[in-house]
C-alpha cells in the first residue's frame, strides 16, 4: 500500500536476459509526467548508468507494450497493476517478458 513499481519489458523473442543488454536501445513510455512509465524508470536506468539510443512517446501503458512487442521500441516501462491487466487481457502479453522490476518508490498523492 502507498507504493508502485513499473515492471520494464521488452519482446520475448529478444536477445539479452538483464537491463544491461538493452543499453542503448530504444524506450518506450507512456508520457513524460507519468511516474510509472517515465520517472521512475528513467530514475532507475539511470542508477544502473544505462541510457537509451531514442525515446518514444506512445501516451499510454497499453500502447508502450504494443510498441516494443511491434518493433518500435526494444523495451518500455509499464506501470504493474497496468502490466497484470495487460497480461490477463491483451494477447501482446504473450509477445513480451519482464526483464526487470523498479525498486517500489512511494506512489504519488
Amino acid at each position: 500500500p502507498g507504493h508502485y513499481r513499473s515492471m520494464m519489458v521488452a519482446r520475448a523473442d529478444a536477445p539479452g536476459d538483464t537491463l544491461a543488454d538493452f543499453n542503448g536501445t530504444r524506450f518506450a513510455y507512456n508520457e513524460a509526467g507519468s511516474q510509472s512509465g517515465w520517472a521512475g524508470p528513467m530514475a532507475f536506468l539511470n542508477s544502473q548508468l544505462l541510457s537509451f539510443s531514442s525515446h518514444l512517446a506512445t501516451g499510454a501503458h497499453l500502447t508502450s507494450a504494443h510498441a516494443v512487442a511491434e518493433g518500435r521500441a526494444d523495451i518500455a516501462g509499464i506501470d504493474a497493476l497496468t502490466w497484470a491487466l495487460i497480461e490477463e487481457h491483451d494477447p501482446v502479453a504473450n509477445r513480451l517478458r519482464v526483464i526487470a522490476a523498479t525498486p517500489p518508490p512511494p506512489g504519488p498523492p
